[in-house]
């Protein structure tokens, strides 16, 4: 009996034991239960970030594709941007090219540009001693200038006294014309006289004495036989 007892005592004690442990595993249930709660609303709290980032990445994606187009466009415009790049190296090499043609060009001009200032140096010198001839020349011209009015002024002289005397020639060949006029006159009346006196007598001695006698020298009148006096036609 004690034995049983024992038994009986120790599988109680187990029970006790059992009960105790279970109610152990009822407290450790429940705290798994509120955690596993816990869990769940986490869960669901993620699944619905979870579905807010699938949509934030479906966005993603789409702008990661609208961000692939515009590369492509972009890596096509480099493309471009690059064969221009390469155009424009070739023409820049000829550009480097023309510009040191154009340099040594340059050099050589202005190579010459200093020999033509010299040369306009040498000009300007040359110049110079032109003016300074010029300027001597113009005081000679200046006193040739006022000869020459002089001169001008004793030829006018000359000329008026030239057109005096040949306005007093010219009234004098007229006073010369008529004077002959006169003669011619005078001589024709005598010859007629002459003529009608010796018409009946010796004609040698009467026309002797009328020549000498009446017919009118053409000296008479006191006039004299000067260069400006006029004078008888022969």
């Amino acid at each position: 009996m004690e034995q049983r007892d024992k038994l009986v005592e120790e599988k109680e004690n187990q029970l006790e034991e059992k009960d105790k442990q279970l109610k152990d595993r009822d407290i450790q249930l429940e705290d798994r239960d509120h955690r596993l709660g816990e869990k769940d609303k986490q869960l669901k709290d993620r699944d619905i970030q979870l579905e807010d980032r699938d949509h934030r990445l479906g966005e993603k994606d789409k702008q990661l594709k609208d961000r692939d187009i515009q590369l492509e466009a972009l890596r096509k415009n480099l493309q471009d941007k690059n064969s221009q790049v390469e155009n424009f190296r070739v023409l820049l090499q000829e550009k480097d090219l023309q510009l040191e043609d154009r340099n040594h060009r340059l050099g050589e001009k202005d190579r010459l540009l200093e020999e033509r200032d010299k040369l306009l140096e040498e000009r300007d010198k040359q110049l110079e001693e032109r003016d300074k001839q010029l300027e001597e020349r113009d005081k000679l011209l200046e006193g040739k200038e006022n000869e020459l009015k002089d001169r001008r002024q004793e030829v006018a002289e000359r000329r008026q006294e030239v057109e005096e005397k040949d306005n007093l020639l010219e009234e004098r060949e007229n006073q010369l014309k008529e004077r002959d006029k006169q003669v011619e006159d005078v001589n024709n009346e005598n010859a007629e006289l002459v003529r009608g006196e010796t018409s009946d007598t010796d004609p040698t001695l009467p026309l002797r004495r009328t020549n000498s006698m009446e017919l009118p020298h053409p000296f008479m009148g006191g006039e004299s036989s000067s260069p400006d006096s006029p004078v008888s036609p022969k």
